[in-house]
């Protein structure tokens, strides 16, 4: 049984971008990479550390990336949006999987803000494609998923939402 695997809400666009070298065979989960930037409002540094700029600008980022994957007929925005930080939970066990939630999701700001990426991103999904239905389901998952492994979800919303954010 998989941890999250809709966490990972497909794995295509995986082979697209390039690829980390495995950690070994160790539980500790390493990653010496930073995802994002100022300039779309938030990093994530060594999958510990979220720093949030902008939410504004980030949740615009979030949603042209899901347009941008609509229009390629692939839902896959993770690579994307959080890089391979959740891919690294797949071998592991359900143990080391707490224990990456418990280190990534550090506070209900965290999980908030991740979360609304995703929400953001498979909303521009959906507009583009047309697929609302498996967009509406991967967001119930992924909270499903996060409630699983200890994580409190009980304000994270699941609504798509229906337009671009504004600046």
């Amino acid at each position: 049984m998989k941890i999250l695997p809709l966490l990972l809400l497909g794995g295509g666009a995986y082979f697209l971008t390039k690829k980390k070298p495995k950690a070994s065979s160790s539980t500790t989960i390493s990653n010496d990479s930073k995802i994002g930037s100022k300039d779309i409002g938030y990093e994530i540094i060594n999958c510990n550390t979220v720093k949030i700029y902008n939410e504004q600008k980030a949740f615009q980022y979030a949603f042209q990336i899901g347009s941008q994957q609509g229009l390629l007929q692939n839902a896959n925005v993770e690579p994307f949006l959080v890089g391979d930080c959740f891919e690294q939970l797949e071998a592991g066990t359900k143990e080391d999987a707490i224990k990456f939630a418990k280190k990534f999701f550090s506070n209900k700001v965290t999980v908030r803000f991740i979360f609304n990426l995703f929400r953001f991103a498979k909303s521009g999904y959906a507009l583009t494609s047309g697929n609302t239905e498996d967009s509406k389901t991967d967001l119930q998952s992924l909270k499903n998923n996060l409630k699983e492994l200890g994580i409190d979800t009980t304000d994270l919303q699941t609504e798509l939402v229906v337009e671009m954010p504004k600046l």
